[in-house]
């Protein structure tokens, strides 16, 4: 799970800023509370433009540098605010009661990137610019240099692609949970995964039927409950108090949030 999230000098945020997920003394939703005390879920609140969406693009940046097939532009994420081209984030995580630490920094102006892997605080990789030095698979290191680093890319998604991390099990479940990610953007109704799973509302409904997602509007006191049509695939909408069914496409953007919701 992540538990900590550190930004400096990336887009809107110029000052470090840590987000901590770890549990607070606030216990009116105890059950968002996991075994290991993290949170299982957060939600940002604040004005237009005070960074909500910048924290989110952080997390996802991530997952974009390690799995995505597309270059990244790194410098779309420098501070508007200040005249320094570099930042950084830094990602914590805790898997089966190890804490993995992923700092990655990005100097836009030479074109370098700068990178620390630690299990447990011991060091599992350092990266800088054209040089590197992995110890995951040897406590001697192993050096690198620019035959096998790219500019365009992070040396941990070279390492982990080329080694699959077959030699350390908890960096193994790292890069599984992190491929298990999904991005769901409201604005631009859009879905990412990271690995080969596909998120079909259809699918869903056709292998699992409707039981779930009316037990979780019944629970909410949501006044619809969900209908499908195997024989013509076809989600409906009935409504309780008219006892009218109305097709998924026509209702409205926020009744559909169940959609993303099962995705």
């Amino acid at each position: 799970m992540l538990t900590r999230l550190i930004i400096k000098n990336f887009k809107s945020f110029k000052e470090e800023t840590v987000i901590d997920l770890a549990k607070t003394n606030y216990t009116l939703l105890p059950q968002n509370v996991a075994d290991n005390s993290v949170l299982k879920e957060c939600i940002f609140v604040g004005g237009n433009a005070s960074g909500k969406s910048t924290v989110i693009q952080a997390i996802k940046l991530l997952m974009d540098l390690l799995f995505s097939e597309k270059d990244v532009n790194y410098s779309l994420f420098s501070c508007l605010f200040s005249e320094d081209k570099s930042y950084s984030l830094s990602y914590e995580f805790l898997i089966d009661e190890h804490k993995i630490s992923y700092e990655f920094e990005a100097d836009t102006r030479k074109i370098s990137i700068f990178e620390k892997l630690y299990v447990d605080e011991e060091p599992m990789m350092e990266r800088m610019g054209l040089s590197a030095k992995s110890y995951i698979a040897s406590r001697n290191g192993t050096v690198y240099d620019e035959t096998d680093i790219s500019n365009s890319s992070p040396f941990l998604r070279t390492l982990y692609f080329n080694t699959r991390f077959s030699t350390n099990q908890v960096l193994q479940k790292w890069m599984e949970y992190l491929k298990k990610t999904v991005y769901i953007n409201m604005f631009d109704k859009k879905l990412q995964t990271y690995d080969s799973s596909k998120f079909d509302i259809y699918t869903y409904l056709k292998t699992n039927g409707t039981k779930t997602i009316n037990s979780f509007l019944e629970e909410y006191n949501f006044r619809q409950t969900v209908e499908y049509s195997s024989n013509n695939n076809a989600i409906f909408f009935k409504n309780k108090v008219h006892n009218v069914l109305i097709p998924f496409e026509k209702e409205s953007s926020g009744t559909r949030l169940f959609y993303i919701y099962y995705q």
